[in-house]
């Protein structure tokens, strides 16, 4: 696919890995809408960077824990600029925590917004989608292939993602197979 052009929605675009893909998009001609959650400031920076690489760009705010907010990201980020042809789940959680001490509201916070949210996200997207060519990349880290004992929340959670990327069916008429990209966690 030919990203000159193209709209993409980077979640997590307001720092770290997010923010430095959202970049690389505008640098090789892709529109950009930059997510946040917590991070307005450097989503809002990051659309200001990418409009200086002489690409559109806006930012918008979604809690990805939230099942509501995280269905409507991909209408929202058609309404602030334009539908995207591609979607970036860079979004994560990443708290410290063995098997034994991950607290209930810990676990839930890794699965609700590094699992479940990828996956409305990427629902809402297909449906966004209807006969057009799309691309979906899903981050993800080493823990997901060689899980440690310290982030047992995350690791599990990232490691659903892979394999959501590796059982899903084929896709539709001029997709791109939902992909996986190993990436440090932050």
């Amino acid at each position: 696919m030919e990203i000159r052009g193209k709209t993409a929605l980077v979640t997590g675009a307001g720092r770290g890995l997010g923010q430095t893909i959202a970049l690389a998009l505008a640098a090789e001609g892709a529109n950009v809408v930059a997510h946040y959650h917590g991070s307005e400031a450097g989503a809002a920076e990051t659309a200001v960077r990418a409009r200086l690489r002489g690409v559109r760009a806006a930012h918008i705010g979604g809690d990805l824990a939230d099942p509501g907010e995280a269905c409507q990201l991909v209408r929202w980020a058609a309404q602030a600029l334009a539908p995207p042809d591609i979607l970036v789940n860079s979004a994560s959680v990443f708290v410290p925590g063995t098997l034994r001490n991950t607290s209930i509201e810990d676990w839930d916070r890794h699965v609700d917004v590094n699992l479940r949210g990828p996956f409305l996200t990427m629902q809402s997207f297909a449906s966004f989608l209807e006969d057009r060519e799309g691309k979906v990349v899903n981050l993800s880290d080493f823990r997901a292939s060689r899980p440690g004992r310290e982030y047992f929340g995350y690791t599990v959670s990232k490691a659903a993602t892979v394999c959501s990327c590796v059982t899903s069916p084929p896709p539709p008429s001029g997709w791109t197979r939902v992909r996986r990209v190993p990436a440090a966690a932050g």
